[in-house]
């Protein structure tokens, strides 16, 4: 992956002297100029990117060691539930007459004009925000010392890395990983880009919905003023972040690809489906224009992958395809598996297997074997009529054995046959399901790559 590239060049370089890094990135670079620019770019804006934090954290020192206030507004402090760059967070209480209500209240003093004025963006941005992934903006003020405050909501829930750690099926990851999406998507369509996406700014609440937390150096698009480099988390940066380069949409992309990249395998991707490995890869590209173009077509990606269809990251080649369709279609699949087995002499007792996943995994390997070199068409022209009878009253699983055919036919040489087969199935399914359904499409997009 070329992030393990990237990281590999930026961390050797950091243990050199600052004058040694071009002659360094020009011998290990040689013919990527583009690699040894964004590694020289991050290198260099390091120190202006830390040296934010370490303002920050001066700054707010000696209110970090102060005892927590007693009250905040309307809300009585409990007790204190962390404290970063930008203030420090309460669990607090609101009592009425007949409610009480428990919210997180995040303060801060007035100190240091670039911290405050994030702190108000922050708060800006999270009133713009109303979304069951994102922690919700209640209220807002100010102490009677003129320290800004914001209440949101309290959720109680654990970290992201402690409901990993119970070991989740995969399909419970990549639902809850869904469902962050989709809050980073809705916060996208509203014109904020979080810029800080990783494990500990999630909490998994009882009931499984993740809530994004900590906006503290999100950003409006719809607003340019920016005054110094944004702070960031360089385990989670995104390459253009470390570089100094323009933050976008894009950006998040690339967060969520980490944030994937972690929930499937830690810190190495072993054993980790190659699809989904593909997936990761294209979210987590050097180069933001390389990336998924919007979060929407990475979930889009990652739900073609949980039906078992062909992923855009993985490339669209024939072979792929037609493993992906038998995956899906193992019935149609077998059909044409036992026509071609009924000329050749085979038998399919090895395709009995307990487990539908297992038989659709085996058909995926079996069919592109059968088919290499082998002329299919006499055995489709003298079993398909027989099957037609037999199967035509039942429409979509004659359009399954139709378009099983027609990839038997396009990986064995036999286009012409393989179009007449798409076509014959495209036109049931559109009667059956309408234009606009998802198998219709699919088999169009079939049908027009065999006609290339």
């Amino acid at each position: 992956m070329k992030l393990e590239r990237l990281d590999s060049l930026y961390h050797t370089a950091r243990e050199m002297p600052a004058a040694r890094w071009e002659e360094f990135l020009a011998v290990e670079c040689a013919g990527e100029g583009e690699l040894a620019r964004t590694v020289l770019a991050m290198l260099r804006n390091e120190g202006e990117a830390f040296a934010w934090f370490e303002a920050a954290e001066s700054s707010l020192g000696l209110f970090w060691e102060e005892v927590a206030p007693a009250q905040i507004g309307q809300y009585r402090v409990l007790r204190v539930l962390g404290r970063g760059g930008m203030g420090t967070v309460y669990l607090a209480e609101r009592e009425g007459e007949e409610f009480r209500q428990t919210v997180a209240v995040k303060c801060m003093r007035r100190e240091g004009a670039e911290v405050l004025r994030r702190f108000l963006v922050e708060r800006r941005i999270l009133s713009r925000l109303e979304h069951p992934g994102i922690a919700r903006l209640l209220d807002g003020g100010r102490t009677e010392a003129g320290e800004p405050y914001f209440v949101m909501e309290y959720v109680d829930g654990e970290p992201l890395a402690d409901w990993v750690a119970k070991g989740p099926a995969l399909r419970e990851k990549l639902r809850l990983f869904r469902l962050v999406g989709e809050a980073v998507e809705y916060a996208h369509r509203n014109l904020v880009v979080h810029r800080d996406l990783k494990p500990s700014n999630i909490l998994v609440t009882a009931d499984g919905q993740p809530k994004l937390l900590d906006f503290g150096i999100a950003r409006l698009l719809d607003e340019t003023a920016e005054t110094g480099p944004a702070p960031l988390t360089p385990r989670y940066a995104a390459p253009e972040q470390r570089s100094g380069g323009a933050v976008t949409t894009l950006t998040d992309v690339y967060g969520l690809g980490e944030l994937l990249h972690e929930l499937l395998a830690g810190k190495g991707q072993a054993g980790v489906d190659r699809d989904l490995a593909q997936i990761v890869s294209k979210a987590m590209e050097l180069r933001p224009e390389d990336r998924y173009r919007s979060v929407t077509e990475l979930l889009d990606d990652l739900r073609a992958y949980e039906m078992g269809r062909p992923v855009q990251a993985h490339g669209v080649g024939w072979m792929y395809r037609a493993s992906k369709y038998a995956q899906r279609h193992w019935i149609g699949v077998g059909f044409v598996v036992a026509l071609l087995a009924a000329s050749l002499g085979l038998w399919l007792q090895t395709v009995r297997l307990e487990r539908e996943g297992a038989r659709a995994r085996l058909a995926a390997h079996v069919v592109p074997e059968l088919f290499a070199g082998v002329s299919v068409k006499d055995a489709l022209e003298r079993n398909l009529p027989v099957l037609r009878k037999k199967w035509e009253g039942q429409p979509l699983v004659w359009a399954d054995i139709l378009e099983a055919g027609g990839h038997a036919s396009a990986l064995a040489g036999e286009r012409e046959r393989a179009k007449e087969l798409f076509r014959e199935s495209l036109a049931i399914r559109q009667r059956q399901l309408g234009a606009a359904h998802a198998e219709v499409l699919e088999t169009r997009r079939h049908l027009e790559a065999v006609e290339r």
